[in-house]
């Protein structure tokens, strides 16, 4: 699958000052190993009351992660079986992140996108993840257009999983609350995301509310970390796509803890 925007040729960041930021971050620390996210491990390979994911429905499935970063989690998607394609915000970081894959022997498409904008055509993805990664909002967008967005890229039925930090987290400590919902940040303990602008939810309840409109079989899990000082907590969450048309009459919200 080719995506419509040409990573070469297209940087979503156009100058901006936190995108620039972000990317100088990455491109800083390009050494040493790589781990994926320990809790992400566990909703795809382990077993949980009720989640259902099947494993062996994962081979040669088209996985889309948005905002991988320095493609810390792609080993896993490969080990799994998954078709990769992932996206960050700018040409630079997806060529750093393609090279040291390329050296892994991981065969990944990386392409420039954000979360309001994915080059990618409709339904392409049986699989969307976005790990610590949905929440950032762009200039002039909403989280809304995420929502929109994701559907959009994923097929009917197709699997939705986030993580997306509790209010407890560290990263909202002595941010600007604004009346939708959203937070601009003022401190960061990396020194690059200043002035950043995020969603913030209240609870898990207000997290899936958001996007009703198009997904459905919500399962909820948390994580709540004290570590030594750093309050790192996160809602997590798998639901699945449902077009207008194939929406189930009701649906189901499993309170899991993963």
């Amino acid at each position: 699958m080719n995506a419509s925007v040409d990573p070469a040729q297209s940087d979503s960041s156009h100058g901006d000052p936190a995108i620039c930021a972000y990317t100088a971050h990455y491109l800083r620390h390009q050494g040493g190993a790589r781990y994926p996210a320990e809790h992400l491990v566990r909703i795809l390979m382990g077993r949980h009351p009720r989640l259902a994911l099947n494993q062996a429905d994962y081979r040669g499935a088209p996985l889309l992660e948005v905002g991988c970063g320095d493609g810390r989690n792609l080993g896993l998607f490969h080990d799994l079986g998954f078709r990769i394609h992932a996206t960050e915000v700018s040409a630079a970081i997806c060529d750093s992140t393609r090279a040291r894959l390329q050296e892994a022997g991981i065969p990944a498409s990386l392409d420039v996108g954000t979360n309001a904008r994915l080059p990618y055509p409709d339904a392409s993805f049986r699989y969307l993840i976005a790990w610590n990664s949905c929440y950032y909002l762009e200039a002039g967008s909403a989280f809304a257009d995420h929502v929109r967005e994701y559907a959009r890229v994923l097929t009917d039925k197709g699997f939705l999983i986030l993580s997306v930090p509790m209010p407890t987290n560290y990263i909202f400590t002595d941010c600007v609350a604004h009346d939708d919902g959203s937070t601009t940040l003022t401190t960061d303990a990396f020194g690059v995301l200043q002035g950043a602008r995020l969603q913030r939810f209240s609870d898990a309840q207000a997290l899936q509310q958001s996007l009703e409109a198009a997904f459905a079989d919500f399962s909820h899990g948390e994580i709540r970390a004290d570590c030594f000082g750093v309050q790192n907590d996160h809602f997590l969450l798998v639901c699945r796509k449902y077009s207008p048309k194939g929406s189930p009459q009701s649906q189901q919200d499993h309170q899991t803890r993963v």
